[in-house]
């Protein structure tokens, strides 16, 4: 995939279920608290996907995927991104969150 073509709504939910599967293994093997992991949610705004995760009851940006390139962005904060690329929706590898995974 090229860096100008716009994202499907398959590619973002594929992501959703490689970075929850992955999540999910992580609190489940590491946290005694039953249900701690409560999922990963995806809140499509018109430039940005917003993937939210849920532990232990509260809920916070996993990452933002830029629409149309299909780019990951660290979050800033709850409603923006950081500056700068960090990996890309079909080549990268989603991480456990806390883990740094997007980092430089």
């Amino acid at each position: 995939m090229t860096d100008n073509k716009a994202i499907s709504d398959v590619q973002i939910e594929a992501f959703r279920v490689k970075a929850e599967e992955i999540n999910r293994k992580y609190y489940e093997e590491t946290m005694s608290i039953p249900n701690y992991f409560g999922g990963i949610e995806v809140l499509k705004g018109k430039k940005f996907v917003k993937y939210a995760i849920t532990t232990g009851g509260s809920r916070s940006v996993y990452c933002f995927v830029e629409i149309e390139t299909g780019n990951i962005l660290k979050p800033a904060s709850w409603a923006a991104p950081a500056k700068g690329k960090r990996g890309h929706i079909e080549t990268t590898e989603p991480g456990i969150l806390g883990s740094h995974w997007l980092y430089y």
